[in-house]
């Protein structure tokens, strides 16, 4: 199905952008001074980012994890997955690539903004499924919507939730802790060893 050229494209929230930065850059200081502390790399005598570096080099299992488990979903999540919006349709990525969903406009029934700065959802006619996501600009996808003549509501669906960030904020937080206790445990380290 070709949806024509692009219009316009979303990421996530700024929020999420910058709780994934901050929890890859303290899980990073973690994976730092976790080495430090490795008996391996006491034995080799040396100090410093470079002796860091050669060590990540030699036993690379702690830096692939990271890389793997922390850094790669973040970047993946915050700045890469989103929504575009085509000159016939629009493409929902919700997850994986391979998760990417192709909606054409003829079968958008309507749309509702759930909050005014950031999210809105869509509903399908022929499956009367909805899906929500996050904009950056909702102004400019309720002129592309005005463009295909798709009816939408302008108000909120509720009271906004204040405590949305909170407990965003709260989730990655908790995540990230976790994620750091398994990888200060070496538990990973001892089986890819």
């Amino acid at each position: 199905m070709n949806l024509g050229k692009k219009l316009y494209s979303s990421t996530s929230m700024a929020s999420i952008k910058l709780i994934s930065v901050v929890i890859s850059c303290i899980l990073l200081l973690n994976l730092y001074f976790q080495t430090t502390s490795d008996p391996l790399f006491q034995k080799i005598g040396k100090s410093g980012f470079e002796a860091i570096l050669s060590f990540h080099f030699k036993y690379p299992e702690g830096l692939i994890l990271y890389a793997l488990t922390i850094f790669l979903p973040a970047l993946y999540f915050g700045f890469i997955r989103g929504v575009r919006f085509h000159e016939n349709g629009v493409i929902i990525n919700r997850g994986l690539p391979f998760f990417n969903m192709m909606i054409p406009y003829d079968v958008i029934e309507r749309f509702e903004i759930i909050d005014q700065k950031y999210y809105m959802a869509i509903f399908r006619k022929d499956t009367e499924d909805e899906y929500m996501f996050t904009i950056n600009d909702i102004d400019r996808v309720l002129a592309i919507f005005d463009q295909h003549h798709i009816k939408g509501d302008l108000g909120q669906r509720s009271k906004p939730d204040k405590s949305a960030h909170l407990k965003l904020v709260l989730f990655f937080m908790l995540a990230g802790i976790l994620l750091a206790i398994f990888q200060y445990s070496g538990f990973l380290n001892q089986v890819l060893r």
